[in-house]
């Protein structure tokens, strides 16, 4: 607590102390580690709020605090190369994620380890743990809720706990919370958007004459793209994120109900290099809404200069979301990288905090 004086009476500020956990230490765990670290005095002074480390995971081992890992440590961990964090002061090589929430209470777990989109372990196997012990969540996984969101959404109301996850998509855009609070209890008819930076990064180096593979290369060269980028050029990355999507409006749908049109290949190429003028070919995602029931699709489509989508380049992204009233909004912001994604995960959690220690 702090005391602070005003004309001789005594304000106690009361601190939240909030522990948590970090399953996954690549580019966006060391990013959320950092922010942690930068912005800790800022987040004490605006939300009273102390957030504290007790283990952080990699795929080798984790790094244990006692009771929370010293800063110096985690400032050390950020500079070490991946699967070593186990190699610090407090490191347990070979110890996984299910073995540290079985051993040790935190109040959230922050899920930032790889998407697995054909049965989403071991992360379902672990948060479905994690929520049975009271743990929260805040997450990045796309698989367990693209795979099983219904599944994880009600088992995590039963026990009181909660699970946040804009950073799945749209990442640095909070396009979850757009859906989740600022149109609550308006009936949504369609939701049309560009969700995958790296696709869209890649049509457009096609469309400056680059070959698919040369495309790919840079695109690779920048850290937009995996070694391996099928993800995102067959359509499972936008599948995934279509399917979050559906399921945060109610319309629960997994990425096996989400139809995958088109994918990029070679002949996308033909495609752009036979386009008119002023029209452009962009990889969106598509939910149409008839009452109960939704279509979701991923589909390459030509649009023209008036379309909002026409404009976005580069790693953006951008959603178009029609109302039943006739409104039509528009989002466009970032939707990949470590900071931005790290700054949701940030977001998410302070949020939760807010709504869970801090009601009023």
């Amino acid at each position: 607590m702090n005391g602070i004086g005003l004309r001789g009476v005594n304000i106690v500020v009361k601190i939240t102390k909030i522990s948590i956990g970090v399953a996954g230490f690549g580019n966006v765990g060391r990013a959320f580690i950092r922010k942690i670290i930068n912005e800790d005095m800022y987040i004490r002074d605006k939300f009273n709020i102390e957030i504290k480390v007790k283990f952080i995971a990699d795929s080798k081992g984790a790094l244990i605090g006692n009771p929370y890992i010293d800063k110096n440590i985690l400032m050390r961990a950020l500079e070490i190369p991946r699967g070593k964090v186990s190699s610090l002061p407090g490191g347990v090589p070979g110890l996984s994620v299910l073995e540290l929430i079985q051993e040790i209470q935190v109040d959230y777990l922050i899920d930032v380890t790889p998407s697995n989109y054909v049965d989403a372990e071991p992360s379902r196997t672990y948060l479905t743990k994690a929520i049975n012990n009271n743990i929260n969540i805040v997450t990045a996984n796309k698989g367990p809720l693209a795979l099983y969101f219904k599944e994880l959404m009600d088992l995590a109301k039963s026990k009181g706990i909660d699970i946040r996850y804009k950073a799945c998509v749209m990442a640095g855009t909070p396009l979850i919370d757009l859906l989740s609070y600022g149109l609550l209890g308006r009936k949504i008819t369609e939701i049309m958007g560009i969700l995958n930076g790296t696709s869209n990064y890649i049509l457009g180096l096609l469309e400056k004459g680059l070959s698919l593979k040369q495309a790919i290369r840079l695109a690779q060269d920048k850290g937009y793209a995996e070694p391996d980028p099928s993800l995102d050029l067959k359509g499972l990355d936008i599948a995934a994120k279509t399917s979050i999507i559906s399921s945060t409006i109610g319309k629960y749908l997994t990425i096996k109900d989400v139809e995958i049109i088109d994918v990029i290949d070679e002949n996308v190429v033909t495609k752009i290099r036979g386009l008119k003028q002023d029209y452009r070919i962009k990889y969106i995602s598509h939910i149409v809404i008839n009452g109960s029931s939704a279509r979701a699709y991923v589909k390459l489509i030509e649009v023209t200069r008036d379309s909002p989508l026409y404009n976005v380049d580069g790693i953006m992204n951008g959603v178009l979301i029609k109302v039943a009233d006739g409104a039509k909004i528009y989002l466009e912001g970032p939707g990949a990288g470590p900071e931005v994604t790290a700054a949701s995960l940030l977001s998410d959690l302070l949020l939760s905090i807010k709504l869970r220690y801090h009601r009023r």
